[in-house]
């Protein structure tokens, strides 16, 4: 470290002594006294002026210092508002008269000498005048009409910075000083931020903040003046007069100060009053001049030691440096924050301390300001004991031999800037969507992600209020609104956001209330819940779906039941009737009682017809409840559905018209033909039913694939390739009611007597027994559209029909029956007797046993029911298999689904 201090020193004449003898003589000695007291005191006079004017250069050379940054930093602060205007102008805040006008006008009326605030277009013609009134002269001229304006302009163009202009003459009238700076948006250029000041009303008001009043001020741009106090109008500047150079926007403007006689002090400026006075007072003149001349040193020196303890007081590192950059001396407040211990590097230059590049830079700053002057500065980073930190250095004139280079550490400065920058990175560009909002209710800030999501920019969104975005907010309901906020601090809750193009979706909204520089505001972040909305509309529809699926899978084993039970009942009826037929038929016609026998015909007959009807009804429910005695098969639907139009058109009334569209190629399907022709006579028939005014029928046949939001959303759906079979009607439609149970069994809208409700229930149970889904679409008075999907089934031919020839009669063959219902038993040994076979019977498996055991004989044939109590039908085929290995089984139910347990027959080759 070093302490430093600047002394003034002055040397004094002296004249030697008078010895006694020599103040002899008559005029003589008066002459010679005089003589002496005259040197004396022109030797005092000598030395107090010349101490005096080394503290006044002293003191002149620190007044300067603080003039010229005092201006220096005036200025910048006023050229600050063009780079601020020029940020919030790229951003859009600026982009309009209105906004420019009233954001130029406030910054005009804060700082004095500033004339104006102008935009000026691409083309360098001024449009936007602030304030307007006293440079209306300026509007609509081109500053390429001035040729020094036309050059600094084309330069900032071509620098895109900051440039400022020489005194020019101005379009409102006398002459001033101009800056531009080049204004882009979106990358383009988009014309030129302009400010216009009067250079004397200017830096008169900077030079009046602290300046002294024993000195005048003269400020220069290249030799021509800007500004002179009013006492040196026409004074030209003498060499070794005190001048600091001032950078302003890559012009060097120069300060000069001049000493007010006042700043001379009393006694020089009354010099001829002083000369005239000594001859009398000689005496007081010698002791007030040697008085005057010790005060002027103590002046000096205390002048000097408040200079040093200001130099020391500066936290920052102090180095004096040569003109080649040696070090001479340097201040800091602690080693630790020295690249190197003082001995090592004092003595040496600078620029070989520091590190390669770093020292460099420092080579070329002290070069640029040897050359041109002013000040210099450099940011750069050291590894120092302490760990890396971050400098800025300034490097200006101390002497006209030595710089000076303060360095300030900006290490926590520059990680503040930088946590300031990811945070504002983060929220500027992160996913949640974030909103500010003012008290009055409008926003101040939306970030990238909030845009997006209202298809606004962010010009266009800032400045907008809530209800603008909110259509569910009241714009008188914000005051409320605000004050529940801010009493709870943090609150979270459910709205709906309109897009700039008119879409509304709904939002849940977390606001937190914060003050910002005296500001209040309220944060805010929205979270889209169109995507949770419809999952869970997604979810909800699944788990009706999955509750209808369930209520028709439980009445589809109801059903299934009842048509077990009523197909045994059936057997019986059909049966009986037909063997009573039969035997009337080989009656003799002339057989007594005629009558009665015509009578049991027709009973019979009728029988018979309600037992075709009931066979009817129970294949439908067999049907529903996906029990079909008819097995799916693969088939080429293409054929079946243009046989099943040709008889469409008998089924419904004239005024219904059928019009039939497929695919020439549809893909191949498994299921029951005599199936897909009901479900399509089915739908065709409820189309009809739909539209007692008449209308269309539409059934459209094509091949598609489903994806699989499809098959998400509807049960029983398989995403792939599907063959399509739609029947569309304009007919009145249904209501969502209705539409919840077109599926239910037994279920209409029909009168009582015209419709059994199976016939869509029947539809259901066709197709999702073949591995298909169906679809509905319908609304009231919009008609409705049943939409069938089976699925595709690849590499397999078509099935044929090959009915097999009905077996001759029997000779006598032995067949053993076990039924467990004894009517049935009864019917099946009639049947097998007139056959011409021989029947053993028995009611259950153990029974069946017993017989098989105690017959003579063999048994060609079992015929047994599946299901039985006790013994069940395969379990009995199994244990007579044991010993009669030739024996063939013929297994009987009226519940195809019992027949599932063929294992023993076709492990012993029946």
């Amino acid at each position: 470290m070093f302490k430093s201090s600047r002394t003034s020193s002055g040397e004094v004449g002296a004249s030697p002594a008078l010895s006694p003898k020599q103040a002899t003589g008559g005029y003589l000695i008066p002459a010679l006294v005089f003589a002496a007291l005259t040197t004396v005191f022109i030797g005092l006079w000598s030395w107090d002026r010349r101490s005096e004017r080394e503290a006044l250069h002293a003191r002149a050379e620190h007044v300067a210092e603080q003039a010229a940054m005092t201006l220096e930093t005036c200025i910048d602060a006023r050229l600050s508002v063009v780079e601020l205007m020029s940020g919030l102008w790229s951003a859009g805040r600026l982009n309009t008269p209105e906004e420019f006008t009233g954001f130029a006008l406030a910054l005009q009326r804060s700082f004095d000498g500033l004339l104006a605030i102008n935009w000026i277009d691409v083309e360098g013609v001024i449009r936007w005048v602030v304030p307007a009134e006293p440079n209306q002269a300026a509007v609509g001229r081109s500053v390429y009409s001035n040729p020094e304006a036309g050059a600094i302009l084309r330069r900032a163009l071509q620098t895109g910075g900051l440039r400022l202009t020489p005194p020019i003459e101005l379009f409102q009238g006398g002459r001033g000083v101009a800056a531009y700076l080049p204004l882009t948006r979106h990358g383009a250029p988009d014309g030129f931020l302009n400010l216009v000041f009067r250079a004397e009303s200017m830096i008169a008001s900077c030079l009046n903040r602290g300046s002294a009043d024993n000195f005048s001020y003269a400020v220069h741009d290249d030799g021509e003046l800007l500004f002179a106090d009013e006492d040196l109008a026409g004074r030209p500047v003498a060499a070794g007069v005190p001048f600091r150079d001032i950078d302003v926007a890559q012009r060097r403007w120069r300060l000069t100060l001049f000493p007010r006689p006042a700043a001379m002090g009393w006694f020089s400026a009354h010099v001829p009053e002083i000369v005239l006075a000594i001859s009398v007072l000689v005496a007081l003149g010698v002791a007030g001049l040697v008085r005057r001349a010790l005060s002027s040193r103590a002046m000096l020196e205390a002048r000097t030691s408040e200079l040093q303890a200001i130099y020391q007081a500066y936290p920052d590192l102090q180095f004096r440096v040569g003109l080649d950059g040696t070090i001479l001396g340097c201040q800091v407040d602690t080693a630790s924050n020295l690249y190197l211990p003082p001995e090592q590097f004092l003595g040496r230059r600078m620029q070989d301390v520091l590190p390669g590049e770093i020292g460099e830079r420092f080579e070329e700053a002290f070069r640029a300001v040897r050359e041109r002057g002013g000040c210099i500065s450099l940011e750069y980073s050291l590894e120092l004991a302490a760990g890396s930190r971050e400098f800025e250095a300034r490097i200006l004139p101390l002497k006209a031999d030595e710089l000076i280079v303060i360095a300030r550490d900006i290490t926590d400065r520059k990680h503040v800037e930088a946590r300031l920058e990811s945070n504002r990175f983060a929220i500027e560009h992160g996913s949640e969507r974030i909103y500010w909002v003012k008290e009055n209710g409008r926003i101040s800030y939306a970030n990238q992600a909030a845009c997006r999501s209202l298809g606004y920019s962010a010009a266009e969104l800032e400045g907008l209020r809530v209800s603008d975005i909110d259509p569910d907010f009241p714009a008188d309901g914000w005051p409320s609104h605000w004050a529940e906020m801010k009493r709870r601090g943090s609150m979270t809750f459910k709205a709906h956001h309109r897009t700039r193009d008119g879409r509304v979706f709904p939002v849940e909204v977390t606001t937190n209330h914060v003050e910002y520089k005296g500001e209040q505001y309220i944060w805010a972040y929205t979270r889209d819940l169109t995507e949770s909305q419809r999952a869970e509309e997604d979810r909800r529809q699944l788990e009706t779906q999955l509750r209808q699926s369930q209520k028709l899978e439980a009445v589809g084993q109801l059903a299934g039941g009842v048509a077990h039970e009523f197909n045994n009942l059936l057997t019986v009826i059909l049966g009986c009737g037909e063997i009573a037929l039969r035997d009337l038929d080989g009656a003799p016609d002339g057989a007594p009682d005629g009558a009665r026998t015509a009578a049991m015909r027709l009973n019979l007959e009728q029988i018979a017809s309600a037992g075709k009807r009931g066979a009817a009804l129970t294949q439908q429910l067999l049907a529903f409840s996906r029990k079909e005695v008819d097995a799916p098969a693969v088939i080429a639907p293409a054929r079946l559905i243009t046989e099943t139009q040709r008889m469409l058109r008998h089924l419904v009334r004239e005024d219904v018209s059928i019009e039939v569209t497929q695919e020439p190629e549809l893909g191949r399907i498994r299921a029951g033909s005599g199936h897909l022709e009901q479900i399509i006579i089915n739908l065709v028939l409820n189309a009809r039913d739909a539209m007692p005014e008449g209308g269309c029928v539409q059934i459209d046949c094509a091949n598609v694939v489903l994806d699989d939001d499809h098959a998400r959303l509807h049960s029983g759906a398989r995403a792939g390739r599907h063959v399509k079979i739609a029947v569309r009607d304009n007919g009145e439609g249904m209501n969502p009611e209705t539409l919840g149970r077109i599926f239910e069994p037994f279920y209409t809208t029909k009168p009582v007597g015209e419709g059994t409700g199976l016939g869509l229930a029947t539809v259901y149970g066709y197709v999702t027994s073949a591995g298909g889904h169906l679809t509905v679409e319908s609304e009231p008075g919009e008609g409705s559209t049943f939409t069938v999907y089976y699925p595709v089934v690849e590499g397999e031919s078509d099935a044929t029909d090959d009915p097999s020839p009905l077996p001759p009669a029997g000779h006598g063959e032995v067949i053993l029956v076990c039924e467990d219902d004894a009517t049935v038993r009864r019917l099946t040994r009639d049947a097998l007797q007139a056959a011409g076979y021989h029947v053993l019977e028995a009611e259950d498996g153990a029974r069946a046993l017993e017989l098989a055991a105690s017959h003579g004989g063999g048994i060609d044939l079992l015929v047994t029911d599946v299901v039985m109590p006790g013994m069940n039908g395969p379990a009995l085929a199994e244990a007579m298999l044991a010993d009669r290995h030739s024996l063939r089984v013929l297994f009987v139910s009226g519940y195809p689904e019992d027949l599932v347990d063929m294992k023993v027959a076709r492990t012993r080759g029946h």
